[in-house]
């Protein structure tokens, strides 16, 4: 397998639990290991919530976040995989309380292997953010720069966001409505919101 100047971004649960037991194949072990540069761990992390550690390379501008418990209106992940860095990859992202959530790797190819869903990160602003620092990681820059941060509409206040994504935050308590979306062109401007959170609690 030629990887070398490959870029490769992989996130799901059970991945690990099916290579592990060589579910597909006698290799998909060996391929777990040598290739996504991770080993099995748990079958479960049983929490659903994930932060930054000290060896964190790649999430440098990233939060702590949630991903979907079956209450958002994304999918339920019932199975997050806990995996272990091998090979000389690192700990990038951990499940709260310690077990490993999502490694990276920086030598003849560049990898970014997750535990979990990507797409099942709660919130648009925690998608950008992540997807942010995965392409810096990686050094790809989008065609046009992000809508930057803006907090010119208090109380609104904006995450960067990338060009033709939708950021969705949550109006403060008291105000109507209970949230609200705003995008960000192609181009990279911000588009006027359609409903500003308004009013608040006597």
């Amino acid at each position: 397998m030629a990887l070398a100047s490959k870029r490769f971004l992989i996130s799901g649960s059970d991945i690990a639990y099916d290579l592990n037991l060589n579910f597909w194949s006698s290799g998909d072990k060996t391929f777990l290991n040598s290739y996504l540069k991770a080993t099995f761990t748990a079958d479960s992390s049983g929490v659903y919530s994930v932060a930054t550690t000290t060896t964190t390379k790649a999430f440098t501008g990233l939060a702590g976040f949630t991903f979907s418990t079956g209450t958002s209106p994304v999918y339920y992940v019932g199975y997050p995989d806990v995996i272990a860095p091998t090979g000389g990859s690192i700990t990038e992202l951990i499940y709260t309380g310690g077990p490993i959530a999502c490694i990276s790797y920086n030598g003849s190819y560049q990898l970014i292997y997750c535990g979990f869903p990507f797409e099942t990160i709660t919130t648009s602003a925690e998608q950008n953010s992540f997807m942010a620092d995965a392409l810096a990681f990686f050094g790809i820059s989008p065609l046009y720069a992000p809508c930057a941060p803006d907090s010119s509409q208090p109380p609104m206040s904006w995450p960067q966001t990338w060009a033709g994504i939708s950021a969705t935050i949550s109006c403060p308590s008291g105000y109507l409505p209970a949230s609200t979306t705003r995008l960000c062109s192609s181009v990279g401007v911000w588009q006027p919101v359609a409903n500003l959170c308004t009013g608040t609690s006597s």
